[in-house]
């Protein structure tokens, strides 16, 4: 039997409404969570080792979209985090190089096809269940727990925090919870005030979620990265306890991509990675006012709803640092 009654028709012009339909599936990624864009790259990996007998052009001409353009995606929206897009890329470049050197059965690449999508689950799924698994029960007393950060923290009424995430984490753990926040705070701001509102508690523990104000007033890389720095430095003299939270800053590029995880990497802090305060806070910020049941005020700062939320997800993280 020849290859062309193996392999089907060897038409050779890209199919359009498959491209179409895989630049659809793509769109929401653009602003969907970093983590999230495992799952199209693993996606594209199961194309590349489907119908093994098929030609690698013939597999690419038909669906380049995804193959090729979900790690684009990956690169273009996290190209300042290498350490995030490389191992993807890696498998992308593996796979298109040994396909055809590799004698694929059908059971092979279904077993392939199969790791590679479990791999991505588990990669979107692990800093979620981490926390979780390291458990979650009721703080010590004598805790003392200050969350600082800007308005996100504070919540709008400076005379009133019963609305806020810090308040909800205070009847949930039972502890001192102290709420260190204050509207329009940058870490040069945050830095300037540090030891008066922060360390002069003596704190057990510290929940930092700073940034976002940061980005909107455009403060450099380098310059957040360095006030970051020297604000989680200075913590950790006082307590190695500090859970750093991952602020989504920007819609689709992100110029702050890495520098938390490498913060947090170099003084042992545990992270809260930002993929569901990017979900929560993207639609609303693209389209403020139109969710049914919004998460903000206005588009960015917490609601009732939000901040119960919010704290719903910081708490494992607040005990896996306790």
């Amino acid at each position: 039997m020849n290859a062309s009654a193996d392999n089907g028709p060897t038409h050779t012009k890209p199919s359009s409404p498959r491209s179409i339909l895989w630049t659809i599936a793509l769109l929401p990624f653009l602003v969907a969570p970093y983590r999230w864009l495992w799952l199209p790259c693993a996606a594209g990996a199961v194309l590349t080792l489907a119908r093994p007998r098929q030609t690698l052009r013939l597999r690419l001409r038909n669906d380049h979209t995804i193959i090729l353009g979900a790690p684009v995606l990956l690169i273009v929206r996290t190209a300042l985090d290498p350490l995030f897009w490389t191992p993807w890329v890696g498998l992308a470049a593996a796979l298109l190089l040994i396909r055809n050197r590799i004698h694929w059965t059908p059971t092979r690449a279904r077993v392939a096809a199969l790791a590679a999508i479990l791999a991505a689950l588990l990669l979107i799924g692990r800093p979620s269940l981490v926390p979780w698994l390291a458990g979650s029960g009721p703080a010590d007393p004598a805790t003392v727990l200050v969350c600082a950060g800007d308005s996100l923290t504070s919540g709008v009424d400076l005379d009133d925090d019963r609305q806020t995430y810090v308040a909800r984490l205070r009847a949930a753990l039972g502890c001192t919870v102290i709420n260190a926040g204050f509207p329009g705070d940058t870490t040069a701001d945050l830095l300037a005030r540090l030891d008066r509102d922060v360390l002069s508690h003596r704190p057990t523990a510290v929940l930092l979620c700073i940034g976002g104000n940061d980005y909107l007033n455009g403060v450099s890389r380098s310059e957040f990265a360095r006030n970051l720095e020297s604000i989680v430095s200075r913590i950790c003299a006082v307590t190695p306890r500090c859970v750093l939270v991952e602020v989504p800053s920007g819609i689709v590029w992100d110029p702050y991509a890495g520098v938390y995880r490498r913060v947090a990497r170099r003084h042992g802090c545990v992270l809260a990675p930002e993929s569901n305060l990017r979900r929560w806070l993207a639609p609303e910020m693209l389209a403020p006012g139109w969710m049914p049941r919004p998460m903000t005020l206005d588009g960015v700062h917490l609601s009732p709803r939000g901040a119960t939320a919010v704290a719903r997800w910081l708490r494992p993280y607040v005990m896996r640092a306790l």
